[in-house]
């Protein structure tokens, strides 16, 4: 569709009736704009402020379209009108090609209008604005079918059911009415939503590239024209939960992004508001924390060296579970290496792999699968065992789907076995020591928890679940989705292991307080630590008073201790400071003398009580 502007007016042919789209959220704020054109509203706000009100009030208004026919048009100096009335169009569900093609024709010349409605509008077109101004485009000519669909109808499609794509490989199928049939395992655009010509442009794309891989410029240019025309129709912002068409994965990034910009708005907001409120809270927790750590009966210790040991068994275990989700170690898929469907023929299936082998040649390993995976049925059990499964079981059958569980069980269980080593090691007496050993059977309990859930989602699930995927992108990979799960479920395990074992054996959380019987050994080691020292103490007084030389040494150390202390509180700022304190109070002689007094009596009993044991 085309939008009208004032230029645009002069070519208009009443008599013909055309069927114009008409925004009709647009029009007050158009009228706003020609009564702060003409200075009448404006007031004591500048231009600029009007502008961004303008602006503002377009960007929040949900857009809202009828089908108009001109009446006539009326012009004076610098305006001109053009009178509408409102249509209902009784336009019958385009059931092929030729339908939509009559219909466009339709819509530039009827032969007879729909159904008028009593709604008459009046739009104002100006010829030239204010340069700060903007006039917002609201009337559009030269309609086409997916105009139609997309709003007026609200992107209801009978042929593609929302989804914007069709099958072009289904003889009799609903694209097969409008000529878009190319072949099985392509998605191509529904010619009813998003145009015949375009459907045209998409086919000759699949048509070249149905038995290759497309390069990766024409794949992102295809894509690129895709998206476009989902977004001039408003089907990428409208219909997203819908919409699962062959540029997922752009439209993903692209909402993602979104998403991202809007939570990060959110959070400098939450900042802002409740920042003054909660910093202060959260240091006020951080520093009783702390006191309660230096408080606790049992205080903080320094990572024990048998620790390290566990912890660094851990990590090499949770890098290599997080190394094996790499695409690098995991069997190769030909359906998602082709971007092909579960129903693509066999023989295009393997053309189509054939094309990305060296030298265009299948290996040993394609030829023995190509005959395994020709059923549907089978096909399925590629998707959810791994093609080595298919390719090596000596008994399974398709008729029977648990032989191949079976076959599957122990390499299910191998990874899931070496975790439980790993786990069993590092949290061993010999290596963590006590406090890794009181986390052995939570260890044990998680790595058999894991094996049993990865068993049961594999024996248990539903295999034939891809039977009803019409596209590729509908597919579920099981296989290489359980690989990325299993590495990441044991690289968790791992981590949040190794976080419990760090925070105990450091006295943080989950503290064991030492039995009675700890604290007495504890008690005892400390009192002969003491007492030993006490006895080399004396030893060494001893010898220093028997030798001559050193008692000299001693006595002549104190005499001159003695007359330096003399000196220094015979100075005048000593003499000064310790009357100010006597006579402030800060110093109680009494006191002093009291608690001097209980200190001797103290010591020297128990001095005579060790002499006498000695």
């Amino acid at each position: 569709m085309y939008p009208l502007k004032y230029a645009d007016l002069k070519d208009i042919k009443l008599e013909e009736k055309p069927i114009f789209l008409l925004n009709t959220t647009l029009l007050p704020i158009r009228q706003i704009i020609q009564q702060i054109q003409n200075d009448n509203v404006r007031g004591n706000l500048p231009l600029e402020i009007w502008c961004m009100i303008v602006e503002e009030y377009i960007k929040s208004c949900k857009p809202h379209y009828k089908s108009v026919q001109p009446i006539s048009i009326s012009s004076s100096a610098g305006k001109q009108i053009i009178h509408c009335r409102g249509v209902e169009l009784d336009m019958r569900p385009f059931e092929d090609d030729t339908g939509v093609i009559k219909a466009e024709k339709w819509l530039d010349f009827p032969e007879c209008h729909g159904s008028d409605t009593v709604t008459l509008y009046d739009i104002v077109f100006l010829e030239s604005l204010t340069s700060a101004l903007r006039m917002p485009k609201c009337l559009f000519s030269d309609l086409i079918v997916p105009d139609v669909i997309a709003f007026l109808q609200d992107g209801e499609c009978w042929v593609c059911e929302e989804r914007r794509v069709v099958c072009p490989g289904c003889p009799g199928a609903k694209g097969d009415y409008f000529g878009a049939i190319t072949g099985c395992g392509a998605s191509l655009a529904c010619p009813p939503c998003l145009g015949l010509e375009f459907m045209a442009v998409d086919k000759a794309y699949h048509e070249e590239y149905y038995e290759i891989v497309p390069p990766t410029e024409q794949k992102a240019a295809r894509d690129k024209r895709f998206r476009d025309r989902l977004i001039e129709f408003g089907y990428l912002q409208q219909w997203e939960a819908r919409l699962k068409g062959p540029l997922h994965n752009c439209q993903t990034i692209r909402y993602d992004s979104a998403m991202v910009q809007i939570s990060f708005a959110t959070l400098k907001t939450l900042l802002f508001t409740l920042g003054p409120l909660a910093i202060p809270k959260l240091v006020g927790y951080y520093r009783a924390y702390k006191a309660k750590a230096k408080s606790r009966p049992v205080p903080i210790r320094p990572l024990p060296s048998h620790i390290y040991s566990a912890l660094n068994i851990l990590f090499v275990a949770c890098v290599f579970a997080l190394i094996s989700t790499l695409p690098t170690f995991a069997p190769e898929n030909i359906f998602l290496s082709t971007s092909s469907r579960l129903q693509t023929p066999n023989d295009v299936l393997f053309k189509r792999l054939a094309h990305i082998r060296p030298e265009g040649r299948l290996t040993e390993l394609d030829d023995t699968l190509k005959p395994r995976i020709a059923s549907l049925d089978a096909r399925c059990l590629y998707l959810y065992y791994g093609p080595s499964i298919l390719v090596h079981c000596p008994f399974c059958v398709s008729d029977e789907p648990l032989s191949y569980f079976w076959y599957a069980l122990p390499m299910i269980l191998l990874p899931h076995i070496l975790h439980l080593f790993a786990l069993g090691a590092a949290t061993s007496s010999g290596i963590a020591g006590q406090e890794g050993n009181r986390w052995r059977t939570s260890a044990v309990m998680i790595g058999v928890g894991l094996a049993i859930s990865e068993c049961y989602l594999t024996g248990f699930g539903d295999w034939k679940a891809n039977a009803r995927a019409m596209r590729a992108e509908d597919l579920n990979h099981f296989h290489w989705n359980m690989r990325i799960w299993r590495g990441l479920g044991i690289g968790a395990a791992d981590a949040a292991l190794s976080g419990f074992l760090w925070a105990s054996s450091t006295n943080r959380i989950f503290v064991v307080p030492p039995t009675a019987a700890e604290r007495m050994e504890a008690s005892l080691k400390v009192l002969e630590n003491a007492r030993g020292r006490l006895g080399a103490l004396g030893i060494v007084r001893n010898v220093v008073s028997r030798d001559d030389t050193l008692r000299r040494q001693g006595d002549a150390y104190w005499r001159q201790e003695g007359q330096i202390m003399s000196e220094a509180m015979d100075e005048r700022e000593v003499v000064e400071g310790v009357k100010n304190a006597l006579g402030s109070g800060r110093i109680i002689i009494t006191k002093l003398e009291e608690e001097a007094r209980r200190f001797a009596d103290g010591i020297i009993p128990a001095a005579n009580a060790v002499q006498q044991q000695s």
